[in-house]
């Protein structure tokens, strides 16, 4: 069973567009996230599924009761692509033509589909007026507000998800992209919470984080004043998600996966709490100093610690890291990587 979209779609103004940053993130960083994402696309039908339940959207008039049943026997994949393709087109034709249907499809993609149980169907709305009629995004709300953008406009929106961000962080992070992260919208993924992204990336530049003024370190946005220069600022991360998502979504898949953008957004989804948390578990090593910064508890002696960190090297060389990357990354000097690397080779001459 399959739907498609008209030639043409008839779209009314969705509010103030916001000019975005062409220096963001280039080329090469765009084509790093693709070739991380190459590895998995062509399972994204096996590592998506999410399953809603689909019954109210014949008293929605979004399918009849027959069409509805074909529906119901495709594999979760195939389905919501369905769903994608014939919700766009029902949600915009409501909108220019009935307001009361627009609102009860908006609230099921937010309520049912998205399960998001907002308390008030009011205030939810009237979020989702004030973006039609103003262009007002707040980021507090914008998990529910980007599930109706990105149904209303897929070549424009997508869903501003908490698996979303955690994925494409987790390559930014790995990959050695030095762009702004992603703030991340609250979940309730539990492997998504036990490794906890923020943590994860304030750890990596952890130098930005010590302390060097007790009065600064006092103020209680000691943080978040950090944090600024590593997180994309708030009012700006969704406008800068679909543009990123769009640029990848060109280099990533052929025909029409390429100008849909929901593809990229669902790859990324599917794949936060299963390939990501492998490799965040597989890449991730902690080494904690102790008083005397004279040995790490991980390591037995200095021997081991020459051939582990010269191997968190090797790591990094793999995923396309320069020497000066490396160096960053390690917190050392190029003089003090030389000299690493003379160990190491040292140490294996001596096992021969």
């Amino acid at each position: 069973m399959s739907f498609s979209y008209p030639a043409l779609l008839i779209f009314k103004p969705l509010g103030i567009i916001k000019k975005l940053n062409p220096k963001y993130m280039n080329s090469n960083e765009i084509d790093k996230i693709v070739s991380y994402l190459k590895q998995y696309k062509n399972q994204l039908s096996e590592y998506y599924n999410w399953n809603v339940n689909t019954y109210k959207l014949v008293e929605l008039k979004v399918f009849s009761k027959s069409e509805l049943e074909k529906v119901k026997t495709e594999n979760p994949f195939e389905k919501e692509i369905i769903l994608k393709k014939r919700i766009c087109l029902k949600l915009n034709n409501f909108l220019n033509n009935s307001k009361t249907d627009f609102d009860n499809l908006s609230l099921w993609i937010i309520k049912n589909w998205g399960g998001i149980n907002s308390p008030n169907d009011a205030k939810t709305l009237n979020l989702i007026d004030n973006y039609l009629n103003n262009g007002i995004i707040k980021f507090d709300r914008i998990a529910s507000l980007s599930k109706v953008l990105a149904y209303l406009k897929p070549k424009e929106f997508i869903i501003y998800d908490s698996r979303v961000a955690y994925s494409l962080n987790w390559i930014l992070l790995s990959s050695g992209i030095k762009s702004k992260f992603f703030p991340i919208p609250e979940g309730r993924n539990s492997k998504m919470i036990a490794f906890d992204m923020n943590v994860l990336i304030r750890m990596n530049d952890i130098n930005s984080y010590k302390v060097n003024n007790e009065k600064d370190f006092k103020n209680r946005l000691f943080i978040s004043k950090i944090d600024k220069k590593v997180f994309l600022p708030k009012n700006d991360a969704y406008f800068e998600l679909n543009k990123t998502i769009s640029q990848i979504s060109k280099k990533l898949w052929n025909n029409e996966k390429s100008e849909y953008l929901y593809y990229t957004e669902m790859l990324l989804f599917a794949i936060a709490d299963t390939e990501i948390y492998k490799d965040i578990t597989n890449k991730i090593s902690l080494t904690i100093k102790t008083k005397t910064q004279e040995n790490s508890i991980y390591y037995e002696n200095e021997n081991q610690k020459v051939i582990a960190d010269w191997n968190v090297v090797i790591q990094l060389k793999s995923i396309n890291y320069d020497t000066k990357s490396i160096c960053e990354h390690l917190s050392i000097s190029e003089m003090e990587l030389k000299k690493l690397e003379k160990e190491y080779n040292r140490l294996m001459n001596s096992k021969k």
